[in-house]
């Protein structure tokens, strides 16, 4: 199952990239920092899906049954009275 992952996140960065280096050759072939900065981006964001998806789900589980605290929107009310 974890290879299944691996291989679907692995063919869509693959895709990203070479969408992204297409993008680029048709833009004139250039390697200036945006360029560069897209390249690397397509690397780095198939990490950080699974790790939000990580995240969210320990949230999930650790506020469940919980009401969420609105200490911020008391502050706001008291300094406007």
């Amino acid at each position: 199952m974890s290879m299944l992952l691996f291989l679907i996140l692995l063919m869509v960065t693959l895709l990203m990239l070479t969408m992204t280096f297409v993008e680029g050759m048709a833009d004139g072939n250039r390697f200036d920092l945006p360029r560069i900065l897209g390249l690397l981006a397509c690397l780095v964001w198939p990490v950080s899906l699974p790790l939000l998806l990580l995240a969210s789900g320990i949230h999930r589980i650790v506020s469940i049954g919980r009401l969420p605290r609105l200490t911020h929107h008391r502050r706001l009310m008291a300094r406007s009275a």
